[in-house]
């Protein structure tokens, strides 16, 4: 068995590593940061389908017979964050600590923090080693070649349906209310092999937690060169060339950068012509398709080809023709000569006060998806909308107790074990106002100092940004500053028809048969891309590109991807 896991893991190659470079170093991804400074199948499966209302979250701890010792410790892999204080900082966490209370069941944790070459190796090392901590947090899909499933067919992780409907009342009830997580979090034979924190997309929070990027504007210079947030595809030629030719930062110099597409940040651009970067959901005929492998994305280079060579868009490629990651973008925003750009929701904290260093008049706007160029819709190209976290806990096969951690899990999925991990305890970090909304506590927002770190006082309560199993908790309007939760409610509202579930994973052995092991086809449209755009290769040359990729397997490699979707249609 070890050597087949060792297999596996020597296949991720460059796959893994592009991933985990995108993926910020905590729990949660990209997730902005409020810190101030540094088993054996079994065919049963949860009802899904009925409405439990009011009754969807229980506070029982569990419904299964006791069959673990008074003082279990259960041990917890968990990706962390800064080095500096998380190592120490989960074990004090009051939250988690009055969960361990509720259940009686005590955690050891083993927080792995570091860069993300640095974690990955000890990940991997932990799963060659073939002694397994009890329970694993971590972005398995991700980290892992053939990710969750994967881990199961390895002997790694076990089945968790018999937990489910004998230890976990408070997420079965949620898995019957609420039928398509149940859906997204089953495979299609039903099992049920990992944890989430889940968002149920049911209100207008539930989508702004998700929707922290997008594509921000000076606004002072909009307002120096007399014009309004652009819209369309042809509002925002206009803006850039207006930024390019009439001196908005007014240094006299010809210093502007219209749009700064470090980041990968030409792909926000992707839904005006009606398609994603990679694999994606067609909106014109339902069935699935690859962006990069259409006639609509000949449209967009021809258009940003335009940009580029009129000098409204820069940074897109560096000296080996690799993107510029967004080092290079901030190095350009704090200059004053970036235009736009794309950025997170706490870019008037974290990148205004910078700016305004060089220029006492500047401001930010957050901007709208653009609208389509072939309909009226406004289409996000934030792929990561889903109702299951990038980040999945799973039980290992080396756990003794597995009732107890199913326990642990499912108090974590009741409202009281939700409000320990997002908020901390009521009274002490937060109250709830008359309206049913909830507040942190003048003395959860002191700032404390905590071994090499100094971080609101309120995260030693509860790291909402971590994601640990639970339901929904998405209070971004109540906790944020208004001009984040005026970007996130912008970015918000856009059609999310064509991102492929992320509950379906095609695994990297269904990926090599369609395309082979050796194939590389999204280095090729990479490469492509950029000499499309910056004219090396003309445009006319673009059937010939399609051919390269047909030869290479895209088609097969869509039709793998095509059959999954089916199938989780039909689950």
């Amino acid at each position: 068995m070890k050597n087949n896991i060792v297999k596996r893991l020597l296949a991720l190659g460059m796959t893994t590593a592009m991933v985990l470079s995108m993926a910020a170093c905590g729990d949660s991804g990209e997730q902005p940061s409020d810190s101030v400074s540094s088993g054996s199948s079994s065919e049963s499966t949860p009802d899904s389908g009925s409405d439990s209302g009011s009754d969807a979250q229980e506070s029982s701890s569990g419904a299964g017979e006791k069959s673990w010792p008074d003082d279990v410790t259960l041990s917890y892999y968990i990706r962390g964050g800064t080095a500096e204080y998380e190592p120490y900082l989960y074990k004090d966490l009051v939250g988690i600590n009055k969960i361990q209370e509720a259940t009686g069941i005590n955690i050891d944790f083993d927080v792995i923090c570091g860069d993300n070459d640095a974690i990955q190796t000890q990940y991997l090392a932990m799963l060659t080693s073939n002694n397994y901590p009890d329970i694993i947090q971590w972005l398995n899909d991700e980290a892992y070649s053939g990710g969750v499933g994967q881990l199961y067919n390895d002997g790694i992780i076990i089945e968790l349906n018999d937990l489910i409907d004998n230890y976990m009342p408070n997420l079965k009830a949620i898995l019957e209310k609420y039928p398509n997580l149940a859906k997204d979090m089953a495979n299609d034979d039903g099992q049920y092999l990992y944890f989430t924190k889940l968002n149920s997309l049911s209100n207008i929070d539930d989508l702004m937690s998700i929707t922290y990027w997008g594509f921000l504007m000076r606004k002072d210079w909009l307002e120096n060169v007399g014009m309004s947030v652009p819209t369309t595809m042809d509002e925002w030629y206009e803006v850039l060339k207006a930024f390019k030719t009439q001196d908005p930062n007014g240094n006299g110099l010809d210093d502007e950068i219209p749009f700064d597409a470090g980041a990968g940040a030409l792909t926000m651009f992707y839904p005006a012509y009606n398609m994603l970067t990679g694999i994606y959901v067609d909106p014109d005929t339902g069935k699935i398709g690859y962006g990069e492998y259409t006639e609509k994305y000949k449209e967009f280079l021809t258009t940003m080809n335009k940009w580029y060579s009129e000098g409204l868009i820069d940074d897109i490629y560096d000296e080996n023709y690799n993107l510029v990651g967004s080092d290079v973008t901030d190095e350009h925003i704090y200059g004053d000569i970036a235009g736009s750009w794309k950025g997170l929701a706490n870019n008037w904290e974290q990148r205004l006060p910078g700016i305004l260093e060089k220029n006492a008049n500047a401001d930010l706007v957050a901007v709208p998806w653009v609208q389509s160029t072939m309909n009226s819709k406004k289409y996000t190209p934030n792929t990561y909308y889903s109702t299951i976290d990038r980040t999945t806990v799973c039980i290992s096969v080396d756990c003794k107790y597995p009732e107890a951690a199913a326990t642990l899990i499912d108090y974590m999925y009741s409202e009281e074990g939700g409000l320990y991990l997002t908020w901390g305890v009521e009274g002490e970090s937060y109250v709830t106002n008359d309206d049913g909304t909830r507040s942190w506590t003048e003395a959860a927002d002191e700032v404390i100092d905590y071994y090499d770190g100094s971080f609101p006082r309120k995260f030693t309560y509860a790291m909402a940004h971590v994601s640990f199993p639970r339901l929904d908790q998405n209070d971004t309007s109540a906790t944020r500053e208004q001009q984040y939760v005026d970007a996130c409610e912008l970015w918000a509202d856009a059609e999310l028809d064509m991102i492929y579930p992320k509950a379906i994973s095609v695994t990297q052995d269904q990926h090599n048969a369609a395309v082979g092991a050796e194939s590389d086809i999204g280095g090729y449209i990479a490469e492509m891309q950029m000499k499309f755009i910056t004219g090396e290769e003309p445009l006319t040359n673009f059937d010939n590109y399609l051919d390269t990729l047909k030869k290479m397997g895209i088609e097969d490699l869509i039709a793998v991807y095509q059959d999954a979707y089916d199938r989780y249609q039909a689950r």
